[in-house]
C-alpha cells in the first residue's frame, strides 16, 4: 500500500490544512486545551511529512533551530547586560528590540 503524498508541494498544502485548524482552535471564545493539542500534533506530523519530503530529517531540523534560538537569547542577554539593563524589567516592545538585535548577528 502506498498511503503517500506525491510530491512535497502535495504536503505543503497539508500543513497549510492543519495551520488553518489549529488557527480556529485557538480563537479565544472556543479554546479547548484537548482539542489545541490534537490540531498541534497533526500540525507537527504533517511539517514532519514535509521535512521527509524534501529528504530533511525533521528531529534535527528541530534541534537546529533550538540551537539557533539560544545562540539568538544568549546574544540578547549580552546585548542587554551591556546597556546595563535587566530582561525582567523589560516590556515586551524593549525585549523584541533586543531580539531583532541579536538576529541581525
Amino acid at each position: 500500500m502506498n498511503f503517500d503524498w506525491e510530491d512535497a508541494q502535495q504536503v505543503a498544502y497539508k500543513v497549510e490544512e492543519e495551520w488553518q485548524e489549529l488557527k480556529e482552535e485557538l480563537m479565544p471564545s472556543r479554546i479547548n486545551k484537548d482539542r489545541v493539542a490534537e490540531e498541534l500534533g497533526d500540525f507537527l506530523f504533517s511539517s514532519a511529512q514535509l521535512a521527509r519530503h524534501l529528504d530533511l530529517d525533521p528531529e534535527e531540523i528541530l534541534r537546529q533551530a533550538n540551537i539557533k534560538f539560544l545562540k539568538r537569547f544568549y546574544k540578547m542577554e549580552d546585548l542587554v547586560k551591556a546597556d546595563q539593563k535587566e530582561l525582567t524589567d523589560m516590556t515586551q516592545a524593549q525585549l523584541d528590540s533586543y531580539w531583532n538585535e541579536a538576529k541581525k548577528s
